[in-house]
């Protein structure tokens, strides 16, 4: 077991509160999208009740190649806006994190003393916990309730279909 040392607890901390900082401000990226109505140009899944639920349906069904873009800049604006919204102190503790998991040197990106951000990289952080949130959503229909079916399949054939 490898001993214990303040400086690998120090990351492990700061490792924990970036993990559940981002699935925060991912949250937050999601209510935002939540507030808009479904669109036309994505996927017409008839149980979506809103873009999140296009998204969260395009996600877990396979990203279409098509929207990949589309979706990015519907997006992305969102988790930019999330991420300028941060104090800078924990802007600069989430760089952290995020150089290393990008095996970058946080040195050299936060400098001493330490002030400066990965604003990218907080970004591309925030985005993958939306698309990871998107893939865990519960879609409509899927609780049990059957009227609003995502399938492309249609079991009902006609009121002659008895």
């Amino acid at each position: 077991m490898p001993e214990v040392t303040e400086e690998r607890l120090l990351s492990r901390a700061v490792m924990r509160y970036a993990m559940t900082r981002f699935e925060r401000l991912a949250a937050e990226v999601a209510a935002q999208i939540q507030t808009y109505p479904t669109c036309d140009m994505f996927d017409d899944h008839g149980g979506a009740k809103s873009l999140w639920d296009q998204y969260s349906y395009d996600q877990q069904s396979g990203p279409s190649p098509e929207l990949a873009m589309a979706w990015l800049d519907l997006i992305t604006p969102h988790a930019e806006d999330v991420v300028t919204k941060l104090d800078r102190t924990e802007a600069v503790l989430l760089t952290f994190y995020c150089c290393w998991d990008q095996l970058d040197d946080p040195c050299e990106v936060v400098g001493d003393p330490p002030v400066g951000i990965f604003e990218g990289a907080l970004v591309s952080a925030v985005m993958n916990e939306v698309a990871r949130m998107a893939l865990d959503h519960e879609l409509p229909g899927e609780d049990g309730d059957h009227d609003d079916d995502w399938s492309d399949d249609d079991d009902d054939d006609g009121p002659d279909d008895v």
